[in-house]
This record gives C-alpha cells, sequence and structure tokens, in this order.
C-alpha cells in the first residue's frame, strides 16, 4: 500500500521552508539625529540604490509643522544621515515632505502641499540635488498661473509646461 503525503502537509513544510530562509533578512532602523515628539518621522519614504530620503512633516525648524526631510546612505550595511534638508522659504504648516518625497540617481523631490506662496495651501515642489554639500540647495517648483522652474541658473523663458531646458 503507498502512503501519501497530504497536500496540505506538503504545503506547510514549503511554507516553512520559505518564511524560516526570509527570516534572516537584513533590517536597519532609521531615526532622524533631531528627532522630537510629533515630528512624524518615517510618514514618507524613498529610496532609490544606496540613498534614502525620509520625511518629517511636522518638524517645526521653520514653524508649527513646517516639515522637513533627512537623506540617508548605505555604505555596507550600514547607513548614515546625509543631510536634513528643509524648504528654504519654509514656515509654519507648510507640511515639506507630507506624503510626498523622492529620490532617483542624483536627485530628490520633496513636496510642501501647504506652501503659500501662490495663494493658500497652493502647494510647492522643490528639487534637491543630493550629491551637493554642505545641505543642498533647493529648486523651488511653484503651483501657480505661470509656473516656473529655477534651477540654480537656468530659468524658463515663459515658465509654461512647454518650455524646454538645453
Amino acid at each position: 500500500m503507498k502512503r501519501r503525503i497530504p497536500a496540505s502537509i506538503l504545503i506547510s513544510v514549503l511554507l516553512t521552508l520559505v518564511l524560516t530562509s526570509c527570516a534572516g533578512a537584513a533590517e536597519v532602523k532609521l531615526n532622524a539625529s533631531d528627532g522630537a515628539a510629533y515630528d512624524w518621522f518615517g510618514r514618507s519614504v524613498s529610496i532609490s540604490g544606496d540613498h534614502a530620503i525620509v520625511g518629517a512633516d511636522s518638524d517645526d525648524d521653520r514653524g508649527s509643522d513646517s516639515g522637513s526631510a533627512y537623506i540617508f546612505k548605505r555604505d555596507g550595511t550600514s547607513w548614515s544621515e546625509q543631510a536634513k534638508i528643509t524648504a528654504s522659504d519654509g514656515t509654519a504648516e507648510d507640511y515639506f515632505s507630507h506624503s510626498s518625497v523622492s529620490i532617483s540617481g542624483d536627485y530628490a523631490i520633496v513636496g510642501a502641499y501647504g506652501d503659500d506662496d501662490g495663494g493658500s495651501n497652493s502647494g510647492s515642489a522643490y528639487v534637491y540635488d543630493i550629491l551637493t554639500r554642505p545641505t543642498p540647495d533647493p529648486t523651488n517648483l511653484q503651483n501657480t498661473t505661470g509656473n516656473y522652474w529655477v534651477h540654480y541658473t537656468w530659468q524658463a523663458g515663459t515658465g509654461k509646461v512647454t518650455d524646454s531646458y538645453v
């Protein structure tokens, strides 16, 4: 008489093997060097290659809930904080980095939906060259009529979406 292993036992064994092999995955916990209560560090995150950006949208460096973001770099198996960035024109309740941070290659972009430059809560986005030292200088993308993008020394002629940069 042939004995068969029930499928449920076979699936359980395979699942146990898979979960056991994943249990050894490296975990690193990142923290803000100057973190404080209610900064909401970690509300928004992005990672690309050896760089990560972590938002703290209620950080108070430029006013209550002005927000900040932290750039981290991986070296081998450890991560270190490289910079803390805030909006150069940040003010209270800008919520810089609230659910909108991204990093790719040499650049990071951070949103501030509460920025009021173009009217109440009109919002802005800031682009950073993460290789710049010390703290990267921002490029401000304003959400206003006649949008413009100033990147260091280049500025759009008309400020329209159809502008191109050479």
